[in-house]
């Protein structure tokens, strides 16, 4: 919008674009960490993006990253989406793996509530195309086995 603002008044368009922003601290680079475009876009509906001479690349918007989140969870190739409950002990991501590695490769994985005062942990398993009901029942049932619970399955194709 500032860009846009300083353009049409006729302004200076070989500026910096950190020249030309109200919150000059609200911007990312074209090499910036995930977390910090995460974080960085999170109060706002699109972010600027800046080259190596810091001048304007183009916009981020929430939509692109959503885009990027959702492909890095391989929803598109996906077969089925585990949510699996756990205590959050120690070698516990190790041992939801090993269960469900004996019977296919993980796509994805997502561990979310890691927080110091939260007592469960959610993982979100992506299981790769391919995957059968029947597979799916022996990889719940070995993960049930183990004290881990499976209270929700998504399936990606359904979708």
């Amino acid at each position: 919008m500032h860009i846009y603002r300083h353009k049409s008044r006729g302004g200076d368009m070989h500026l910096p674009v950190t020249y030309l922003l109200k919150n000059a601290t609200k911007f990312i680079t074209l090499d910036s960490a995930f977390f910090k475009v995460f974080f960085s876009i999170k109060d706002l509906p699109y972010i600027t993006v800046l080259d190596e001479q810091n001048f304007f690349y183009g916009i981020l918007t929430h939509s692109s990253l959503l885009g990027m989140l959702s492909q890095s969870w391989n929803v598109g190739i996906g077969s089925y989406v585990l949510t699996v409950v756990s205590s959050g002990e120690r070698g516990d991501l190790v041992e939801m793996s090993k269960i469900i590695t004996k019977y296919t490769s993980i796509a994805s994985c997502i561990t979310l509530d890691v927080q110091a005062n939260v007592l469960v942990r959610r993982t979100l398993f992506t299981l790769p195309e391919g995957v059968s009901p029947e597979t799916l029942r022996k990889i719940i049932a070995n993960l049930e086995r183990k004290s881990f619970k499976v209270p929700e399955i998504e399936d990606l194709k359904a979708l």
